[in-house]
């Protein structure tokens, strides 16, 4: 799984120890929620102004991306659809991220990594 982070900044910029001991200081802070990393997806144009995300298990990817869009620039249209991806898996809109977590989760550090990808969808 290495080679697929490799792809997020904040992977490469701390160490696994300062992760863990983040995700640590995270968990013990709110117990009731996941920290997600999302970054843009390789080839992506549109920016994140977050990068970190602490959600609760019940917020489903359809909300987590309604967040993701006012976070974006520059801003996206209405015809643009994000994605949510982990290693080219993409998640239906519906799935709650309490659904996903402990599948997809990085198993050193805590942490989901997710990419978001935008796609015109008309016109």
């Amino acid at each position: 799984m290495g080679t697929i982070l490799n792809n997020f900044t904040f992977y490469k910029k701390y160490d696994k120890q300062t992760r863990m001991d983040e995700f640590n200081r995270i968990h013990e802070k709110y117990p009731d929620r996941f920290p997600l990393i999302i970054e843009q997806g390789v080839g992506e144009k549109i920016k994140i102004e977050r990068h970190k995300y602490l959600v609760q298990a019940d917020i489903t990817i359809g909300q987590l991306i309604y967040i993701i869009r006012k976070n974006v620039t520059p801003k996206i249209h209405e015809e643009t659809a994000l994605f949510l991806t982990f290693n080219e898996t993409m998640f239906s809109t519906s799935k709650t991220i309490g659904e996903i977590y402990e599948d997809y989760k990085n198993k050193e550090d805590g942490f989901l990594y997710l990419n978001f990808f935008a796609e015109k969808t008309f016109g």
